[in-house]
């Protein structure tokens, strides 16, 4: 039997147990809510259906059998983040489009690279400078993908060592996004959202930029450790040219101007009081003047994501709203009196819930508007928003746990035991990046 089929079986199996079995003590119309975002879960998990169906049906759902007002089942398309990812898309395909991205990447592996350690290390470093180039981790990864495989055809080295260098583009994104809001455009204005919290591009930065410095630090030291095997003995060999020299396109000279723009706009936020989502406007329609991008580049953005981005959105909302998450988290959250205990259990659940729903953007919609609306006053909500962000996002044991890790696995850089190997190692990560980087670093500067 086709396995597409099967997995629609099973979806349609788990709909109708949920129905039959009104799980927690929920009332029918809850049981339908729920039975439907567990289908669609396995739907995305499976991609036996397009994302487009189950996104459209899931959101039906909403519509027909929740109390929820349009406000809460549209929550994506009617707030900015919509709008912010779309300008965020065409400035990154603007920026690849003059070439800059690509100049600087080739211009930093020829000169600093000299062995895969260095060359892993560079996957860190040029992560990190690229989020000012390209807000978006999706085209951040397969960019630098792309011009490490042309290096890297170059080199007499295993298939192996290969995929492991490849592989380290796609850990290091994950990593780096986190130190600035605009690391991943999508994720991180999520997580504010989700969690009711507003920052500036400052405020976050204030909070994370030295964490994750520190976390990618050990991450890169911990992927040598776990790679090692695959990797020593490994030598390049570099051509060296134009004498160091650098000459810019005029096209490359735009794009660097507008993204120091953009850049300069987001740092003072706080100052001008103008928001990301118009700043990132104002650079997009600074790239369509000086010809870097046009109306036909529309096209490049995608209705399917928008329609997923959409339901994913939409689903810890409605099951706030109806109170079906509180009353998942009532059973499975123990009762503690101990803020400290209160954080250790939150950030296990939502571990275990991530690698059962499979999609960070799900689980994250899920748990936050619940976990950090009823804390107790002792506890800082920003500190369990992010202590949770941590937790889901450099956590992942199969590809499908994290977006970024997905797309590479798809394809072909790297095969699936290689982000199981790695997994097993973050999953105890996670507890040393949130208790002795985090919590120390927020006590160190007294915002904890």
């Amino acid at each position: 039997m086709n396995k597409k089929i099967i997995n629609l079986g099973i979806s349609i199996l788990i709909f109708i147990l949920i129905v039959l079995t009104k799980p927690f003590g929920i009332g029918f119309n809850q049981s339908i809510i729920l039975a439907s975002v567990a289908m669609v879960l396995v739907l995305w998990a499976t991609n036996c259906v397009t994302k487009t169906i189950s996104s459209i049906f899931v959101i039906i759902i909403f519509f027909i059998f929740s109390s929820s007002d349009a406000n809460t089942i549209l929550k994506f398309p009617l707030s900015g983040n919509l709008v912010l990812i779309i300008a965020s898309y065409l400035i990154a395909h603007g920026i690849k489009t003059s070439g800059l991205a690509d100049r600087i990447s080739e211009v930093v592996i020829k000169r600093y690279t000299t062995t895969v350690f260095s060359l892993i290390a560079l996957s860190f470093v040029l992560s990190f400078i690229l989020i000012f180039l390209i807000p978006q981790t999706f085209p951040r990864a397969i960019i630098m993908a792309a011009i490490y495989l042309e290096f890297l055809n170059k080199q007499n080295i295993s298939a192996k060592t290969k995929s492991v260098i490849l592989f380290s583009i796609f850990v290091a994104v994950t990593a780096t996004s986190m130190a600035f809001i605009n690391g991943d455009i999508i994720f991180n204005n999520a997580v504010l959202q989700f969690s009711g919290i507003h920052l500036t591009w400052l405020g976050w930065a204030k909070y994370m930029l030295i964490p994750t410095i520190i976390i990618s630090i050990l991450m890169y030291f911990g992927f040598i450790f776990i790679f090692y095997r695959d990797i020593k003995g490994s030598k390049f060999s570099i051509e060296k040219s134009d004498n160091g020299k650098i000459k810019f396109s005029g096209a490359e000279k735009k794009g660097a101007l507008i993204t120091s723009l953009i850049i300069i706009l987001w740092v003072t936020e706080s100052l001008h009081g103008i928001s990301a989502v118009w700043v990132s406007v104002i650079g997009v329609l600074s790239m369509y003047a000086l010809g870097l991008i046009r109306i036909s580049d529309l096209k490049i953005i995608r209705l399917e994501l928008l329609l997923f981005l959409t339901a994913a959105f939409s689903i810890g909302g409605v099951l706030n709203h109806e109170g079906i998450a509180g009353l998942i988290f009532d059973k499975i959250l123990p009762t503690t009196n101990s803020d400290s205990m209160l954080i250790f259990y939150s950030i296990i659940v939502v571990m275990i819930l991530h690698m059962i729903l499979g999609s960070s953007m799900t689980s994250m919609s899920l748990c936050l508007p619940v976990l950090t609306s009823s804390l107790p006053m002792s506890v800082n909500p920003i500190f369990m928003m992010f202590s949770l962000y941590v937790a889901i996002n450099i956590h992942y044991i199969l590809p499908l746990h994290h977006a970024v890790i997905m797309i590479g696995e798809g394809e072909g850089h790297y095969d699936t035991s290689m982000t199981v190997k790695y997994g097993i190692f973050l999953t105890i990560f996670v507890f040393i990046s949130i208790y002795a980087v985090l919590m120390p670093y927020w006590k160190l500067i007294a915002i904890l």
